[in-house]
């Protein structure tokens, strides 16, 4: 299945195009669920979205965001380029299937804890088994996303190990270095 994948370009890139676009979705939604009710027993210091890139148009429930479809078309541009650049190279080339492995597995680490903030968002709007407040500081947020970022890049280097395919060690390596990204803000938002 990985390699019929891999070798239709375009699936490939409809799928990265649905998985971007269902994370801005969820990410709406689940500011939307903050604001209808979560924010009564959770504060987020500076919202529920963790890219500052994206903060503000999350913020303002923007469904047509210029900054997410400019970052959405050079997405889109650069997994053509490395298509393009593996198809010159030839069937040993390795590139596309690394990079795509990078966005498509990255993007299932944010839908994971997508779900597991609708779920938690929808009983905190209720109140459905919790009580009380919490605030949370915006370098915390970026520190518990890290770790959980951190746990997908070690799944997805055991899958690569246990399989050997390309694919697995570009989802390590963008769940690693993003978070990182995300330890080195939160580090920076520490100490601000």
């Amino acid at each position: 299945m990985l390699d019929w994948l891999l070798d239709n370009f375009w699936v490939t890139l409809l799928i990265w195009i649905g998985l971007y676009l269902s994370d801005f979705a969820l990410t709406l939604r689940s500011a939307r669920l903050y604001q209808d009710g979560g924010i009564q027993h959770v504060v987020y210091e500076k919202g529920i979205e963790l890219t500052p890139y994206y903060r503000k148009d999350i913020a303002a429930q923007r469904w047509i965001s210029p900054r997410f479809l400019f970052m959405l078309g050079l997405s889109c541009l650069v997994l053509w380029m490395v298509w393009s650049l593996d198809q010159w190279f030839g069937p040993e080339a390795l590139l596309f299937e690394m990079v795509s492995g990078a966005y498509l597995l990255l993007e299932v680490s944010i839908h994971v804890r997508h779900a597991r903030n609708l779920v938690y968002l929808s009983r905190l709007k209720s109140s459905q088994g919790v009580s009380g407040k919490i605030e949370y500081s915006s370098w915390l947020t970026l520190e518990i996303s890290a770790l959980d970022l951190l746990a997908f890049a070690a799944l997805f280097l055991a899958v690569y190990w246990l399989t050997s395919q390309v694919f697995f060690a570009g989802g390590a390596i963008a769940c690693a270095v993003t978070a990182l990204r995300q330890w080195r803000l939160s580090r920076k938002e520490r100490k601000t």
